[in-house]
């Protein structure tokens, strides 16, 4: 299973300047509960916004058209195309979540079997907007909301969408 994961504001935006443009301590808490003991891939950029470590107890792929990009991190699988992070995951027999960013998501939208998307109730300036995808292809089947509280700046909803036919993936 392939599972794409993000946060994303009303007007579309996930980033700004390679960071979460807001803090959401239970979207955080939300994602490492997701991904945990799961592979997860990334762009490279996407991997240095971390500091170039691995997230612990996940198998990290990183994805990149640089054919001289090396980690020193044993956790770290390079990949150069889509189909190699499947295999990878594959081969150590584990979901993949695509975690970003934006051409990452792109790159995987047409193999995705679930999008767990958090909307955050706001409009935020950015530079790196969520993918586009068809709700021809997928249906909402949960929808959980978070208030706004003493933690979270912003109230945000909890989306769970999931292809409707198989046959609609590349």
């Amino acid at each position: 299973m392939i599972t794409s994961i993000w946060a994303q504001s009303k007007n579309n935006v996930i980033g700004r300047n390679n960071h979460l443009p807001w803090s959401l301590p239970d979207d955080l808490k939300f994602f490492r509960q997701e991904t945990k003991n799961k592979a997860v891939v990334m762009g490279r950029k996407t991997y240095e916004s971390f500091g170039s470590k691995a997230l612990p107890k996940r198998l990290n792929i990183i994805l990149t058209s640089n054919m001289d990009f090396k980690s020193n991190d044993p956790e770290v699988k390079i990949v150069h195309s889509p189909i190699e992070a499947v295999n990878t995951a594959k081969e150590q027999h584990l979901p993949l979540y695509v975690i970003g960013g934006a051409s990452v998501y792109e790159s995987f939208m047409n193999m995705a079997d679930r999008l767990l998307i958090t909307l955050v109730d706001a409009n935020i300036k950015g530079d790196t907007f969520a993918p586009n995808f068809s709700e021809k292809s997928f249906s909402l089947v949960s929808q959980c909301h978070h208030a706004q509280d003493k933690k979270h700046a912003y109230s945000f909803d909890f989306l769970t969408y999931e292809r409707k036919n198989k046959s609609d993936q590349v």
